[in-house]
């Protein structure tokens, strides 16, 4: 959908109280993925770079495909956010379109069919998509409009459809949920956030994971009301956790490896939400198959759980009930995989300072160092490109200089967008992010500039929250810079 400068912020925030609750947490967004034996990473060009299992895709044969090193995926460009599951992935381009590849068995690529593929392929029946996430073998996107759309394996009800093993190889919506604002895929589970700061799910709830205090699996969407204000959550292979608005974590379902970070392990699993009492001042959250990780706003990142191949980064293979601190500072973003993790770390200010990080499991080089050995502490990717800016730090450069004025902007007033070119640019697009990379407006209307012109826009903020937010600009896919602007 296209929206002209009449329509623009016109796509905000559900409800003044669904950005309310995130004002106050710092910016992260989806740059990096990690599922069964792969991990992504959109770098600086906004292209997605894949390394281990079905990261080449010139073979067509999924069960020997694998790269040791990152690999630049052709046609992926504009990519804003990415995902994966076991053993398929998913990327979100800034036209709010979905793109999908990877085994396909259970139809979790969505594409009418059941057939694998190493190719990524668009799904055309969405759009206008700003957040997507992949379980384990099914697959979500939320749109827009606040409804979430779901396909692939229904086993255990995760699809939310009222049924059981009825799976769809196409996307089909949620009833029973609105205004939704976030979303989260786990192994047989599906969990969602409301505008309100409510938290509901449905699915596979053997463990408790869906934390509604029985352990019956739920075919359609149920509210956790032991939960309020959540503003983040995260879903493994048996266990789920939840950041809330005070910066707390909660945590509930399988607990065999220590995995809900409470001091207990074994058949301790708790169907019921439990307070991570070693953690504070946490600013975001990860859960892999069985452990969880999460990072302070010190930018201290800390692990526990299942680790027995490394994946807590520790310097050890022991599993750990209580969260342990991995003995490197400055992380801003992290991904648990099934047995490996993934982390952003370096200068949170500019983007040449960032690095990605892995540790865990390499059997098929999903930490892209080059090797398959299993690595218990971080180990920098090889990555032969710059990460993703994202909405984390203003970007431009000497051809393409976006200026925002005035900045802050007032509540209901005029933000002036400025583009001092010095070439043409044409099919110009621009995203408007809030701090959780959460897309509230997408234009592609914006007029053809010619060289050295300067073209002024003009955009009613109208009812937007306060906050921070970032707009990105892209020329022909292009990603050309970003910048910040605060609304009072």
């Amino acid at each position: 959908m296209k929206y002209s400068s009449l329509h623009l912020f016109s796509v905000f925030c559900l409800t003044c109280i669904s950005l309310f609750l995130f004002l106050n947490k710092p910016a992260y967004g989806e740059r990096i993925a990690a599922g069964g034996w792969v991990s992504l990473v959109i770098c600086s060009d906004s292209f997605v770079y894949a390394t281990g299992r079905f990261a080449d895709v010139t073979d067509t044969n999924l069960a020997t495909n694998s790269s040791l090193l990152p690999i630049k995926i052709p046609g992926l460009s504009s990519i804003i956010a990415v995902a994966c599951g076991f053993a398929h992935c998913m990327a979100l381009k800034a036209d709010g379109t979905v793109w999908v590849w990877g085994y396909n068995s259970k139809g979790q690529l969505g594409d009418s069919s059941f057939n694998n593929t190493s190719v990524p392929i668009q799904l055309k029946s969405l759009k206008d998509i700003i957040k997507i996430s992949a379980g384990s073998m099914h697959s979500l996107a939320l749109q827009d409009d606040g409804t979430v759309w779901v396909w692939g394996w229904d086993q255990y009800g995760a699809l939310g459809q009222g049924t059981n093993n009825k799976h769809k190889n196409y996307p089909i919506k949620v009833s029973g949920v609105s205004n939704i604002i976030d979303i989260e895929g786990g192994q047989r589970s599906s969990l969602v956030i409301k505008n309100d700061g409510t938290l509901w799910a449905w699915g596979r709830n053997s463990y408790g994971q869906l934390g509604v205090g029985n352990n019956i699996d739920q075919w359609t969407p149920v509210k956790i009301t032991a939960l309020s204000n959540v503003v983040e959550v995260s879903s493994g292979w048996n266990h789920s956790m939840v950041l809330l608005k005070d910066k707390t974590v909660w945590s509930f379902g399988d607990n065999w490896w220590g995995q809900l970070g409470i001091g207990t392990n074994g058949s301790t699993h708790k169907n019921y939400p439990v307070k991570v009492d070693s953690l504070s001042d946490v600013r975001h959250i990860s859960v892999g198959g069985d452990h969880s990780l999460a990072i302070k706003n010190d930018s201290s990142l800390w692990s526990w759980g299942n680790n027995w191949i490394g994946n807590l980064g520790d310097s050890t293979n022991v599993a750990k009930s209580i969260p342990t601190r991995v003995k490197r500072n400055g992380f801003v973003e992290v991904e648990g995989g099934r047995h490996h993790t993934i982390a952003i770390a370096g200068s949170g200010v500019t983007r040449s300072g960032q690095k990605v990080l892995g540790f865990g499991s390499n059997s098929a080089g999903e930490l892209g160092d080059g090797s398959k050995n299993t690595r218990i502490v971080p180990i920098e990717m090889n990555l032969n490109c710059l990460v993703y800016s994202g909405i984390n730090d203003p970007v431009s450069n000497s051809n393409h200089i976006v200026n925002l004025y005035p900045n802050p902007v007032q509540q209901y007033g005029i933000l002036n967008i400025n583009f001092n070119t010095s070439e043409s640019l044409s099919d110009i697009d621009f995203v408007v992010s809030d701090m959780l990379g959460r897309i509230h407006i997408r234009n592609n209307d914006v007029p053809e500039f010619g060289p050295g012109f300067k073209q002024n826009l003009r955009i009613p903020i109208g009812n937007l929250p306060p906050g921070i937010y970032s707009i990105s600009i892209y020329s022909e896919n292009i990603f050309r810079g970003s910048s910040k602007f605060i609304v009072q």
